[in-house]
């Protein structure tokens, strides 16, 4: 499984304390973490690679809040510029074996159900629809 954890942004909705630099899910608003590194860790849990999605101007925002939290090994696809989600989504799936299954997660939100997150019965639904569906990209839930 592929851990495609979406962390762009301009900065501008959590203003004065989140910047064009310093977008919100980077910066440490719950005990000394960002929103981004609590997006890491309950990942973590579900085991699979990390494919992080951002802009040039955070790359190394990301690498460095990644080694804080024991990320290995993470994959990057640096957008020279934001083109919003669903084209950050379709190209990096476009990148990966079509064969993977991807969990999509934004890194600005807080999980506040996080023991709960992400519904185990969604993955097992998503690794049934791969074994049925090869070759085949579509979203659990989304109408077909």
């Amino acid at each position: 499984m592929i851990n495609l954890i979406l962390c762009g942004g301009s900065g501008t909705r959590l203003w004065p304390l989140s910047r064009t630099l310093l977008p919100k899910q980077f910066v440490r608003l719950f005990d000394g973490q960002s929103l981004f590194q609590q997006t890491v860790r309950r990942n973590q849990a579900l085991g699979g690679d990390f494919f992080i999605v951002s802009n040039c101007e955070q790359y190394f925002l990301a690498v460095d809040q990644l080694g804080e939290v024991a990320a290995a090994n993470p994959r990057f696809l640096l957008e020279p510029e934001g083109r919003n989600t669903a084209p950050a989504i379709a190209l990096a799936c476009l990148l990966l074996d079509p064969e993977e299954v991807v969990l999509v997660t934004p890194s600005e939100q807080q999980a506040l159900f996080a023991e709960t997150f992400p519904p185990q019965r969604t993955l097992d639904r998503g690794q049934r629809h791969r074994h049925r569906h090869r070759g085949r990209r579509d979203l659990p839930g989304a109408p077909q």
